[in-house]
């Protein structure tokens, strides 16, 4: 059982060659047609006089423990002083109000 004739697939190569040689450039080339004038004002040059490094801020770490009567205990680890203490602070005024934590 045929499906299509041998002249129909020439048809259809036919098509798909005019297609590709004649519709396909005109559309990739009508792209370029605004040319140089769009580039320039789109780009500008700067300079800056001076440059910062930023190096990334690492994460204070926190190591909990619990204790075998129920009361946690913590580990703090990190670069910044004043993190560590603001974190050890909050977690010692939510631990007292929970009543979970141990006295150090």
């Amino acid at each position: 059982m045929r499906i299509r004739d041998r002249g129909s697939k020439k048809t259809v190569f036919t098509v798909v060659l005019f297609v590709t040689f004649q519709i396909l450039p005109l559309l990739t080339l009508s792209g370029c047609s605004e040319g140089p004038s769009r580039a320039e004002e789109g780009f500008k040059k700067e300079t800056l006089q001076e440059i910062v490094q930023l190096t990334p801020k690492k994460p204070t770490r926190i190591v909990l423990k619990r204790t075998s009567k129920g009361r946690y205990s913590w580990e703090l680890r990190g670069e910044d002083v004043e993190e560590i203490l603001r974190i050890d602070g909050r977690l010692r005024d939510y631990m007292k109000a929970r009543g979970a934590a141990d006295n150090r």
